[in-house]
């Protein structure tokens, strides 16, 4: 976890981190306004993700911005500029549901994806209720706070496979149907789950083996680029979000997991909402 680019990015996240904080510990200061029924937006995460953008963009001045919050989220990949090395993906406060009730489940999520390689190659995800970073770089590990993460490709025994957990992501734009459907397979597996409406983070269960895997039917790539990296570094299986480079700007069906899980929870790929 050497590249001076990666560096940056943790120092520019860190000190986000605690601008999160400022807004987190005095929520009487929040503006609050509704963007669709149940998605919610604060004055907390346009300040973040500008703090991150004039950061970051002073030092990279050849790299673009998606980032929740940002003009691109209604863009196409036409409007994406050729001539940028990279774009930085970014999720200011993902679980701002968790934000604005006080709840500490919720993070910045922030992926690097390489124009020229064509993937994502750095990602970060810092959770500061907790002091809680994880860093990496495509091909070097995973690392949480400077400790180096282990591989999550070991088989389980038994009693591992029985208390097996595995993340869901069903908000409200979800319809109850397709909720149900996900459910009661997720039942048949005899398997836990859990909902806890922040999906970057619900990922780093999976890095850390705490979670099996992680599914949602349609999630944007600000929320979950971050987290797939690092399941990749560390032997896990994610689907092929970026199957089309629009995908950075549309989103896509989400599933990833551990290689003895991934196969088992493949079938909730055929629930989708794209």
């Amino acid at each position: 976890m050497n590249s001076k680019k990666l560096s940056h990015a943790v120092q520019v996240v860190s000190e986000a981190g605690y601008i999160a904080m400022r807004y987190f510990n005095q929520l009487h200061e929040l503006h609050i306004e509704e963007k669709k029924k149940l998605d919610f937006v604060s004055n907390a995460d346009i300040s973040v993700e500008k703090y991150i953008i004039e950061a970051l963009g002073s030092i990279y001045p050849k790299d673009g911005f998606i980032g929740e919050e940002s003009e691109f989220k209604q863009a196409t990949t036409s409007q994406l500029d050729a001539d940028r090395d990279g774009y930085w993906v970014i999720d200011p406060i993902d679980g701002t549901s968790n934000f604005i009730n006080h709840i500490n489940y919720w993070c910045i999520s922030v992926a690097y994806y390489d124009c020229r390689q064509q993937k994502v190659t750095l990602a970060i995800i810092h959770q500061p209720c907790l002091n809680k970073l994880f860093a990496s770089e495509r091909g070097a590990g995973v690392y949480l706070n400077g400790v180096e993460l282990p591989r999550i490709d070991k088989k389980l025994d038994e009693i591992s496979r029985k208390k097996a957990l595995i993340g869901l992501g069903t908000g409200t734009s979800v319809p109850l149907d397709i909720e149900i459907k996900i459910i009661t397979f997720v039942k048949s597996l005899s398997v836990g789950y859990r909902k806890l409406s922040c999906c970057a983070l619900m990922l780093t269960e999976v890095v850390t083996g705490s979670y099996r895997g992680y599914f949602e039917p349609k999630i944007n790539s600000w929320d979950c680029l971050a987290g797939l990296m690092m399941i990749e570094e560390l032997g896990g299986i994610t689907n092929d979000f970026l199957a089309s480079t629009q995908n950075l700007l549309s989103g896509n069906v989400l599933l990833a997991g551990t290689p003895e899980f991934y196969p088992t929870i493949k079938p909730l790929l055929a629930m989708k909402m794209v």
